[in-house]
């Protein structure tokens, strides 16, 4: 019940940094004066602010907000987006059956580790620890910005990799910062949505077909079957076509 509650609180505070986006929230049902207005558009033109939902903020989270707020806020939607968007794809990877090669600290084989909160159970202390630690030093040293040169917020490439970001054009480099925050927005929600579901015992995906070559070979016989048995059907109507022709032949003659 305890892990439950965290849960939730965890899943509200998520939902509060995920709807920080783009509209205002009237104060008292009265913007009508220029500095009211002013206010309200203060953040329209925003990277972020998109179709479909353009410029929105139920919330009202950076309504009247400075530029320190709103690159404070818009900063944890980075970072929670490219880590959802990691998780995302481990949740999948190990929920599909894949593992790393090799053992665990007390002998395990990370194959009998299980996907999700479960995985928590089954590691080790010292697994657990250094889990935590390596993401620890990922974000005390690697994922900031290190040299202050970033151009952005969100810009981490330090001066140590670069894969080609000043060759795009400054409209190229817009739209990819918009894809990248789109693209964190859904993977929060799916992360979310994986979460929920996991710990209220509601399947949200598929059942995993665990011997994938066996399955994909199941599926290229019933395709060879399938051939085959239009192959006969096709037989049979030439056939049948060939009969209905003499028979034609037979009473004109």
């Amino acid at each position: 019940m305890k892990s439950t509650a965290i849960l939730i609180a965890s899943i509200l505070a998520e939902a509060g940094a995920l709807v920080s986006a783009f509209a205002p929230q009237k104060d008292g049902g009265r913007l009508s004066t220029a500095a009211n207005a002013e206010t309200k558009f203060k953040y329209e033109n925003e990277i972020g602010a998109q179709v479909p939902f353009g410029y929105y903020d139920p919330l009202g989270l950076v309504y009247e907000a400075d530029q320190e707020r709103f690159d404070n806020l818009r900063y944890t939607e980075l970072k929670h987006g490219r880590i959802c968007m990691l998780g995302v794809v481990g949740y999948l990877y190990t929920y599909a059956g894949n593992r790393l090669p090799g053992v665990e600290f007390d002998g395990k084989s990370w194959e009998d580790i299980r996907y999700g909160f479960a995985a928590f159970q089954d590691l080790s202390e010292p697994g657990v620890l250094v889990t935590f630690a390596t993401i620890g030093l990922l974000e005390t040293f690697v994922m900031k910005d290190v040299t202050g040169d970033g151009e952005f917020l969100g810009d981490f490439r330090n001066g140590f990799y670069d894969p080609g970001w000043d060759l795009f054009s400054e409209e190229t480099k817009i739209r990819k910062r918009g894809i990248e925050l789109n693209q964190g927005r859904a993977a929060m929600m799916g992360m979310l949505a994986l979460m929920v579901h996991e710990q209220i015992g509601v399947p949200l995906l598929p059942e995993v077909v665990s011997n994938i070559p066996a399955a994909i070979a199941d599926v290229a016989v019933d395709a060879g079957e399938a051939v085959s048995a239009l192959s006969a059907i096709k037989e049979a109507v030439v056939e049948a076509a060939e009969a209905v022709s003499d028979a034609v032949s037979a009473v004109v003659e």
